[in-house]
């Protein structure tokens, strides 16, 4: 029973550690994802190099000697599952931030055009600060003025009338924009969350989800 009990908790002891550092894998590798995504790859590694080390290192400390083909393989699957479970919970925190981004920018777009009909013109303004003088609290009660992954939205507006064009955009999950201006965007469904996003007038013309 004793015996039992050891290994009950050294298994205990190597799955605590492995969630946590998986934890840690997903809040590093997330973070240099979204501002360089040459660096995620290489510091996941990095940390899941730390997982095999304290996986070895509490076999040390039971007493144990080492079997390399059955540590070998319980070391694989942890690192499977590690970066499985890392992975998808990027995947998963992506679509979340890009979901409330896309409704954060119809809810501005709403706003944007309720101003029009009152004034037959979109916002003449350059910035998002100007923006938000003329629509809150009037139009919209509050306004972000960040995207999902943090990074400042960016409007537009073409034309002094409601023949003119407005547009809102988003650089995605990357944080760089693809063009200078919002109207050089050609109408188009991304294939990364990392794309940008762009809303003109009422509709996207350029997400991952149209």
């Amino acid at each position: 029973m004793k015996e039992f009990f050891r290994i009950a908790c050294v298994l205990l002891l190597r799955l605590l550690i492995v969630v946590a550092l998986s934890g840690v894998a997903m809040h590093a590798w997330y973070a240099t994802a979204v501002a360089n995504t040459s660096q995620a790859i290489p510091i996941a590694a990095a940390i899941l190099v730390i997982c095999v080390f304290v996986y070895y290192l509490t076999v040390r400390i039971a007493g144990r000697r080492l079997r390399l083909v059955r540590d070998s393989i319980i070391v694989t699957a942890l690192l499977v599952g590690t970066w499985i479970f890392a992975t998808n919970m990027i995947l998963i925190s992506n679509r979340s931030m890009m979901i409330r981004t896309m409704r954060d920018m119809n809810t501005i777009g709403i706003a944007i055009q309720a101003y029009a009909a009152d004034h037959n013109s979109y916002p003449q303004v350059q910035t998002l600060d100007e923006l938000t003088k003329q629509l809150v609290p009037a139009y919209i009660p509050e306004m972000r003025q960040k995207d999902g992954w943090r990074f400042p939205l960016r409007y537009e507006v073409d034309g002094q009338t409601l023949s003119g064009n407005y547009y809102l955009g988003s650089s995605g999950a990357g944080g760089t924009w693809e063009k200078s201006r919002l109207a050089d965007y050609a109408p188009r469904r991304t294939e990364s969350m990392s794309d940008d996003i762009i809303f003109h007038n009422g509709q996207f013309i350029a997400s991952p989800m149209q």
